[in-house]
């Protein structure tokens, strides 16, 4: 049975997949089974980087980055006490 192994790659590496792909004259699908790649990382990658280049970031976004929502503290649970949000602990002491 063929084992599928993964491969992490960095910010800058994706940035060359993408320009590789755009001077490439194939499409996404054509340059992703050619390369070994999963098109939907590609299309993602390529939006990430783009962002990237207008906003003038160079990290990865974080989850409230990427969901436009800013959470405060009192909004996080605590994972040690299920149910219970940090606002519940700070009333409690």
């Amino acid at each position: 049975m063929d084992q599928i192994t993964r491969q992490r790659r960095s910010g800058s590496a994706w940035r060359e997949i993408v320009t590789r792909q755009e001077q490439s004259g194939l499409t996404v699908t054509e340059f992703c089974e050619q390369e070994g790649l999963k098109a939907a990382s590609l299309y993602g990658w390529r939006v990430r980087l783009r962002q990237q280049q207008t906003t003038g970031t160079t990290t990865s976004p974080t989850v409230s980055n990427r969901t436009g929502v800013q959470k405060t503290a009192e909004e996080f649970i605590d994972r040690k006490r299920p149910g219970v949000t940090s606002g519940d602990l700070k009333k409690a002491c």
